[in-house]
């Protein structure tokens, strides 16, 4: 197998919405990020949106991998407590 051929998305149910989704999500998800965090030469005022929290980026995580969840298995898989 070539390691810089790309699987075949017919062999891989979803893998072409999983794709799409990603892609549709990426640039959002990279300005969010990169605001999240502070930056030299830009200051300290927070960004606009607030920021990302670590939470929320584990939840991002979580989902990414997990999709079709429903919220109490998104629960459980971020370990929260009723």
């Amino acid at each position: 197998m070539n390691p810089t051929r790309i699987e075949d998305p017919v062999a891989h149910p979803g893998a072409r919405d999983v794709t799409d989704e990603l892609a549709r999500l990426l640039p959002q998800l990279a300005v969010a990020l990169y605001e999240a965090v502070p930056h030299a030469g830009r200051g300290e005022r927070p960004p606009a949106h607030g920021g990302l929290t670590g939470r929320q980026l584990e939840a991002v995580v979580y989902l990414s991998h997990h999709r079709g969840v429903t919220m109490g298995e998104f629960a459980a898989g971020l370990r929260i407590s009723p």
